[in-house]
Order: structure tokens, then sequence, then C-alpha cells
């Protein structure tokens, strides 16, 4: 199945040249990026290896993504893509021409305003953009769902604290919530540029571990095993490993306790800081082992 993520900007190129789209376009697109924190179509992209990509279609949509970026550059660093895997990319490439094709024949009615015509440029262009908005409808709205979800939760949770009267049940309805927050946090703080490790675009090992993270019920787990790694002396933290069968323990304990040296307050903020830090010799089923047996 393919999915939606977050993909760094700097990590993507496009075979267009930017000559090709006004730069009115681009800078109105630019500012409705930053307005709504996303793409409503997002890019679909082919993975060209090295945490590389190159546009199969959105090339307007990229350079405004840019722009977007030259603005505001923590809040655009990324944008959401659709990563087409090879395997599938055939069948994309003509799922995109008949859905162009489409687009094309129901707008070709649409009135043109010329020197002899006094219809009202901005109806056209609204009428387009409502033949655009419906056909990725059905891409976007997962996305707008979650965000909506997101928003009721966080306004339960300040109710709930304003009145200071939580019940039993309303307690565990609480964890429940919270664990739903922290799997968003996880995805949020890797939108985030990190002070002590820079990352360039979203490589497969975080990925998986957001999709990892994402299959799990109880994320509570999480945040107790990086406080372990974080608190724990070297000898401890080999002595916990071995218990819990972690292979090559000592040359991992060396390697983690050497890397949580050179972080802010000499702790990782999150896992996925860990993650990306290269020459620890984190594989993805470690890391799942070390976050489900280190106690």
């Amino acid at each position: 199945m393919i999915k939606c993520y977050f993909i760094e900007v700097a990590s993507i190129r496009s075979n267009q040249p930017r000559s090709n789209f006004q730069e009115l376009e681009i800078e109105k697109l630019a500012d409705s990026i930053l307005e709504t924190d996303a793409l409503i179509r997002p890019l679909i992209l082919q993975d060209t290896g090295n945490e590389e990509y190159t546009v199969i279609e959105g090339h307007l949509e990229y350079y405004a993504a840019i722009r977007a970026r030259e603005k505001n550059s923590l809040k655009a660093e990324e944008v959401n893509a659709f990563i087409i895997p090879d395997k599938a990319q055939s069948s994309a490439i003509e799922q995109l021409s008949i859905c162009n094709s489409n687009l094309l024949a129901t707008t070709k009615y649409l009135p043109i305003a010329t020197t002899n015509n006094s219809i009202d440029i901005d109806l056209v262009v609204s009428k387009l953009l409502s033949e655009i908005s419906g056909a990725v409808g059905l891409q976007t709205k997962p996305i707008l769902d979650r965000l909506a979800k997101q928003e009721k939760v966080l306004d339960l949770l300040e109710i709930q604290q304003s009145e200071r009267v939580i019940s039993l049940a309303m307690q565990q309805q609480l964890q429940s919530i919270l664990a739903q927050l922290a799997e968003h946090k996880l995805i949020l703080d890797a939108l985030k540029p990190s002070k002590a490790v820079k990352t360039h675009g979203v490589s497969k090992k975080l990925l998986e571990f957001r999709a990892w993270c994402e299959q799990r019920k109880d994320l509570t787990q999480l945040a107790s095993t990086l406080n372990l790694i974080n608190t724990l002396s070297q000898k401890e933290l080999v002595l916990r490993m071995k218990q819990s069968a972690i292979s090559n323990a000592e040359k991992l304990a060396h390697n983690i306790i050497d890397k949580r040296n050179t972080q802010i307050d000499r702790k990782f903020d999150t896992w996925e800081t860990l993650i990306a830090i290269e020459g620890i010799g984190l594989g993805s089923k470690t890391i799942q082992k070390i976050i489900d047996n280190l106690k």
C-alpha cells in the first residue's frame, strides 16, 4: 500500500525548470502551505536512492514548497508526499494519466476570459480549483481527519484539567489519549530540526520505526526505556542488555553512552534523535528488542 510521508524538501528534485511556472502562483501557493501546514495535494515522488527523491507529479507544488521553506525554514522544512515504489511506478503513472485526462475533460467547458469577453477570471479560477479539490479529496481526507481528531483530543484534555475532577474511568481514558498523543509527538518531533544532529531526508530506518510505533497499542514503554538509556551508566546498561538477551551488548552500550555525552544535557530528547545518529550500530530489530525487553 502506498503511504503518505513527510519528506525533507532539500532531498527532492524536479526535472522541470522553475521558469515553467508563474512566480505569482508559486508565491500564493507557498503562503497557503504555511497557513495549512501541509499540501492539500501531496507531491508524488520516486525514490531514487540515498534518501533522494524525484518529482513524478506536482512540480508547481514542489517549487512552492521550496519557496515556503525560504520564508519559514522551521515550519516548512518538510512536505507531505506519496512515495511510489518501483514495482508500482508504472501503474501509478497510468493512474495519474487517467485522472489528469479526466480533469482536463471536465474543465474544457469552463468559459475563458479574452479581450472580447467580460467574464470574471476569478470565477474561472474558482471553478478550476473546485475540480482539482474534488479530484484529490480522497487522498487528503485521511490527513484532515487525523488533524481534526488531534484538535478534539487537545480540547478534551484542556477541559478536564480546568475542572480538576477526573473519575477512575476518565483517568483510564486519559491514559489512552496520552498514549495516542505520544505517537503523534514522535512524528511531530521529527519535523523539528535537531540542534545536535543534522539529518538529510527521512531515512528508511526512521520510517520503519514510525510504522512500528503506529502498530503498537501501548507506547508508555517507549518513554520508560528511553529514560533508562539516558540515566544508566555504561556498566549498568551492559548488564541490563545482557539480561535482555541483546547481542553485542558491550559495544552497543559503549556507542550509546559515547553519543549520549555529545547531546544537549547529555541525554537523547527522543527515540528518533537516537536512531538518526550514525555510528551506534542500532538496527531496526535491535531497537524494537531494546524497547520491548530492557527493564
